[in-house]
């Protein structure tokens, strides 16, 4: 349901396990884009997480690991020795994961999902967008690459290019693009198709979104969203090139009274499944964009009046410089993100608990039973109706994992590890800790405050 979520809990216990055999003189302390598997869980029932590191000191390589106890699971490499299919690591700044939009997928990798990884980073452009520190052989590139069912490769494991990848380059040449060059550290999937940015009656599913990033002095004039259709994409083993359009609205003043979009450098992207919120993150904060159905991804955005409904403080990590978050990713049944920063060393998973609209709904029934009273519940629906008056719809089922790919094993033992987490295939995710009194009282007030408020409307 496209209402805003609130926090119910943050948990710090996980660590990312950074060494890597196949990598002695590196690790994987520099995560800078995430993507949670919809479709395989780790040996803890947590969703698998992928992740890769910001500069090319793993190669053309990607990891995956238990989101639920931040083992390593798998280490994967692009085969990028072809000289037909170009393959590099620039700066790889984000991934996401979702619709392959088309092609059937070989026996290895599962049939709906597909790992897009961004080669998007330009930190030259990122002041004006008139020069870039990027080579002329190493364009602006994504690669689309067909989901690996780890249980069926090896630790390791190089994929073929020729059967599992894609190649998109693209450019900022379209008229909607203010500048030749821009960064770009954050990328999402469309996983409904709702509205039609790009002018046509409905979006596809798969359509992809690119975040630029600017400096803080010209992020309400350059800031902007760009949208690559699903169609722009070549079979696997080949290549295609693309400019990509900006949608949404945009002033060349430095106004002010622009949107939540407009205000930040944003270094990190995730859509839920369902497509009903859009997170966007920064070094400070990660925020969360409600989306209702038939709703465009560009006016759930990018808009002068749109702002983010709820936003949380990063964790502190302590190093300098600053926090570096800038991997962002909500977990399959859109009921936590998970952050990682760059700069924390070894770097934490940042697990959030949001609290959706059925469990809103189902605390305030419970706090009306102890009343004699159902009439909150009749009015969180009123309130989701005004927030989604373009398309309501009657609370759909959360999403879980439909018969997820269970992990058998394999990584390597680290004793950092948080091992402790279970998993009920009757409640779906395993509950966090315990809220504390202080948070239970907290939330207690805001439930109460939000009931008062719908009494009187």
């Amino acid at each position: 349901m496209a209402i805003c979520p609130m926090i119910a809990n943050v948990d710090l216990e996980t660590t990312l396990q950074i060494t890597d055999p196949f990598h002695p003189l590196q690790d994987w302390n520099e995560v800078s884009g995430t993507a949670m598997s919809p479709t395989q869980v780790g040996p803890s029932g947590y969703p698998v997480i992928f992740g890769h590191n910001d500069g090319p000191s793993t190669g053309n390589a990607f990891a995956a690991w238990d989101s639920g106890t931040g083992k390593r699971l798998k280490t994967i490499h692009l085969d990028a020795s072809s000289s037909r299919l170009p393959i590099f690591h620039q700066d790889w700044e984000d991934m996401t994961i979702g619709s392959c939009g088309g092609g059937p997928p070989p026996n290895h990798a599962t049939e709906s999902s597909c790992i897009y990884l961004a080669d998007t980073g330009d930190n030259r452009a990122q002041g004006s967008g008139q020069e870039t520190q990027r080579p002329k052989n190493r364009p602006y590139t994504i690669y689309k690459i067909r989901e690996p069912i780890l249980n069926n490769i090896s630790d390791n494991a190089t994929l073929s290019v020729e059967e599992d990848v894609s190649i998109l380059q693209f450019d900022y040449s379209h008229v909607t693009s203010p500048t030749t060059f821009a960064n770009c550290e954050a990328m999402f999937l469309d996983h409904v198709g709702w509205g039609g940015d790009d002018g046509s009656t409905s979006n596809s599913v798969g359509d992809l979104y690119l975040v630029t990033k600017w400096n803080q002095d010209k992020s309400r004039i350059l800031n902007r969203l760009f949208q690559i259709p699903a169609s722009a994409w070549p079979l696997p083993g080949q290549v295609a090139t693309y400019s990509p359009f900006a949608v949404g609205e945009y002033s060349d003043t430095n106004s002010s009274s622009q949107g939540t979009f407009y205000d930040y450098t944003w270094t990190g992207a995730d859509m839920s499944l369902d497509g009903t919120m859009i997170a966007l993150t920064w070094t400070n904060e990660t925020h969360i964009f409600p989306r209702c159905p038939n709703r465009t991804v560009a006016s759930t955005l990018a808009m002068f009046d749109t702002h983010s409904c709820v936003h949380y403080q990063n964790p502190p990590t302590g190093a300098n410089p600053g926090n570096q978050y800038e991997a962002v990713s909500f977990s399959p049944d859109g009921a936590r993100l998970f952050n990682l920063a760059e700069s924390w060393d070894p770097p934490k998973i940042v697990t959030v608990d949001l609290l959706l609209l059925q469990q809103q709904q189902q605390q305030q029934q419970q706090q009306q039973q102890q009343q004699g009273s159902s009439h909150s519940t009749r009015n969180s629906n009123k309130q989701h109706q005004q927030y989604c008056s373009g398309g309501y719809y009657n609370n759909p089922p959360l999403l879980g994992l439909d018969d997820p790919i269970v992990l058998e094993g394999g990584g390597d033992d680290e004793t950092n590890l948080k091992e402790d987490r279970e998993f009920s295939s009757e409640a779906g995710w395993s509950t966090m800790p315990p809220p504390s009194s202080q948070q239970l009282l907290l939330l207690l007030v805001a439930l109460t405050a939000t009931i008062r408020i719908l009494f009187q409307t």
